[in-house]
């Protein structure tokens, strides 16, 4: 799976649990702004067609720019395929 890493300030987050007659679920909807994202990562993020997606949200203490992102990616790359 291919990952897109982007900065953006969280503008609104909206959290909807709904219930019927058989099952539960929720909806989150999530707006962003000032977003910072290198045209690698937006590539990736265009093409996300999956009906399943993986999100992560971290607070960060300080600004990023497009080259600390990317050195997080190489880490975590590496990390992931990393010989035991």
């Amino acid at each position: 799976m291919k990952e897109a890493i982007f900065n953006a300030y969280l503008k609104k987050i909206q959290i909807n649990n709904k219930k019927d007659n058989r099952d539960s679920y929720q909806n989150i909807t999530i707006q962003l702004e000032d977003v910072f994202i290198s045209d690698h990562d937006f590539a990736i993020l265009k093409n996300i067609s999956s009906d399943r997606v993986r999100v992560k949200i971290r607070q960060d203490s300080s600004q990023l720019s497009l080259e600390d992102i990317n050195e997080e990616r190489e880490k975590n790359r590496r990390e992931k395929y990393k010989i035991l």
